[in-house]
């Protein structure tokens, strides 16, 4: 074969390109992005909407049907549900795999948009996201702080933690969530109002006036424009008492203050917000498509212990949800299976071929052929996931069988009295064919899978992508490193005046040459009763089928990630108060166990409900 005798040729040119492959595939490796799963474009859209104080019967009549009935005229979906609860309206759509979500979710709002004047007044309106596993936090904080108010810690978090935070590269976002949020409460006395001949409407028209910025176009000096604007914002609680409501009979301005007052206070939410027992807030950090879960986990960390110690006194963060060490926990696990897995591969060829040279030889195929899929991975945009990972476990096994082919060959010419570099040359070429046509054939295999559809085909596509590329790099190593590795080993070998068996073949041939009698023996039967083993092939094939039907069938398998979620359902009409106190019951015995850590509780429905809800 030509490219056999071209690596065998040209040395230096071969060993210049796997030294290019090795950097090229090392800064690849540094670049890649790790995650738990692949990136995937979920065909999901939800829309959510707030109606504050609205029981659950009503969410569904007024807002969560109208809703469905404007979203059913979007053309592509597939499903459509819905979740009502108490203030809270989710409509979660299935598009068909394939969907652009960016064109179906402008067609949503566009929608919604023709007929959200409809929707009840008070209701927010309708946001519309789409789902993507990019957008779940990667590492969740509880914040307490001490006596400060929640409102006020979220504030605070919010301008000196989250901005800092968000100037991290690789950090898509840092949203701080609290249960208390402030708000100004105005209250007019009625007799007040009356006795001066206002209404109600007039005090609201009268604030809503004085509370807006306006353009006031520009202006020009020395050949510079300035853009010019009314600046009619209220800023602190007494502009807005000093309000111009209205004028008396006798021409006496009425101010807000003359007929009720102002105050800034907590706004009623359902939703109560402890860690470790303490009331607190929620900051959650989200990263950006494609970047490293673990690097960017840990920078926010890093950055975070120097900013902790600058925070007013009382504020503290504990972390209740960390993805990137549960990441790194599988991705070193099965980091750990693939470098097990080449290591026994090497020894059990070592034990077979009982000759050191030819087994490194052949072991430096799977560095090799993994160092070429980290490349692809980076060109095709992949991440190291435990997919990809998995993949790579996968093909472990089979990275090397080429290489064990064509080395074994390779020995046979030499101890036939070839010369190294002949005895590369003919070996390889004889079997190049063959292995050529059995990796093509594993390849066959996996290749349909990289057109799968749907979530698992999704999945699929990036375990078969990894393999074929592993595979293929695997027979490119066997046909042009392998041989050229051989020659020189064994060229090194008999320059020293080593026969073609060593002392290592010698020691061990009268250990395997029982293994190998008994395995020629039972052959013999085998090939004497060939209907009888096909039988039993046939048989063994039929009992599998069975037996795979009472397996168990899940999307992930379960792993322990040292976090349990408990969700509490409590009778309908419970109140929060109600709700609040058995929590609190579960929370103190929690916290008497030594082995728990962080405790976070959540109760009522908060503005990650719907995020929460979506993503199941």
């Amino acid at each position: 074969m030509k490219i056999v005798d071209f690596s065998l040729k040209k040395k230096v040119t071969m060993s210049m390109v796997v030294l290019v492959i090795v950097i090229l595939g090392l800064i690849s490796f540094t670049k890649l992005g790790l995650d738990m799963l692949p990136d995937l474009d979920y065909p999901f859209i939800t829309v959510v909407t707030t109606y504050s104080g609205v029981s659950s019967e009503d969410m569904e009549q007024n807002i969560t049907r109208p809703v469905e009935q404007w979203i059913s005229t979007v053309s592509g979906i597939k499903d459509l549900r819905s979740i009502s609860m108490e203030g809270q309206s989710v409509v979660m759509i299935e598009f068909e795999w394939g969907t652009n979500l960016d064109f179906a979710a402008q067609d949503v709002r566009d929608a919604i948009g023709l007929y959200e004047m409809f929707l009840p007044k008070g209701a927010q309106k309708p946001f519309v996201m789409k789902f993507n596993f990019s957008q779940m936090p990667i590492i969740a904080y509880g914040i307490t702080g001490g006596d400060m108010n929640l409102s006020r810690l979220r504030d605070y978090i919010d301008n000196e933690v989250a901005t800092r935070l968000e100037r991290i590269e690789g950090v898509a976002s840092a949203s701080v969530f609290s249960p208390e949020i402030n708000e100004v409460l105005v209250s007019v006395d009625k007799g007040k109002l009356e006795s001066r001949g206002l209404n109600i409407n007039q005090v609201e028209m009268a604030i809503q006036a004085s509370n807006i910025n306006l353009p006031a176009g520009y202006m020009t000096e020395n050949h510079r424009e300035f853009l010019l604007r009314s600046m009619g914002e209220f800023e602190v609680l007494a502009e807005i008492e000093d309000v111009l409501v209205g004028v008396s009979r006798g021409g006496a301005p009425i101010f807000l203050k003359d007929i009720g007052s102002v105050i800034e206070t907590a706004k009623e939410t359902r939703l109560k917000l402890r860690l470790n027992g303490e009331p607190g807030i929620m900051m959650m950090i989200t990263k950006s498509s494609g970047a490293n879960s673990v690097l960017v986990a840990r920078q926010v960390k890093k950055i975070l212990a120097g900013i902790e110690p600058t925070l007013k006194q009382g504020v503290k963060f504990h972390v209740w949800l960390d993805m990137s060490r549960i990441i790194e926990m599988m991705s070193s696990k099965a980091s750990q299976n693939i470098l097990r897995g080449g290591l026994l591969a090497m020894l059990i060829i070592f034990l077979f071929l009982r000759n050191l040279k030819p087994t490194v030889a052949i072991g430096i195929t799977i560095p090799l052929s993994i160092v070429v899929a980290f490349i692809a991975f980076y060109m095709m945009g992949y991440t190291l996931n435990l997919i990809t990972l998995g993949g790579l476990a996968l093909g472990v096994g089979m990275l090397v069988d080429n290489a064990v082919v064509v080395i074994e060959n390779i020995f046979r010419h030499l101890q036939e009295g070839k010369s190294p570099m002949e005895a590369a040359r003919v070996g390889t070429s004889e079997v190049g064919m063959a292995i050529s046509a059995s990796t093509l054939t594993t390849v066959a295999v996996f290749f349909p899978m990289m057109f799968a559809t749907g979530i698992a085909g999704r999945l699929a596509q990036s375990l078969a992508v990894s393999v074929i590329i592993a595979l293929l790099a695997s027979l490119f190593v066997a046909l042009t490193i392998v041989p050229m590795l051989a020659a020189w080993m064994f060229r090194l070998r008999l320059k020293k005046g080593a026969a073609a068996t060593n002392s290592v073949t010698a020691l061990g041939e009268d250990k395997f040459t029982p293994v190998r009698d008994h395995y020629e023996g039972w052959l013999r039967r085998a090939l004497a009763k060939r209907k009888r083993v096909l039988l039993a092939v046939i048989a063994a094939f039929l009992l599998s089928l069975v037996g795979a039907a009472f397996l168990g069938k899940e999307f992930m398998p379960q792993t322990d990630n040292s976090m349990l979620f408990l969700k509490l359902s409590m009778p309908v009409g419970t109140n929060i108060e109600e709700t609040d106190r058995i929590t609190k019951y579960l929370e103190e015995q929690s916290l008497k166990d030594p082995n728990v850590i962080t405790t976070f509780i959540q109760v009522g429905t908060s503005e990650m409900s719907a995020q929460d809800t979506a993503s199941g």
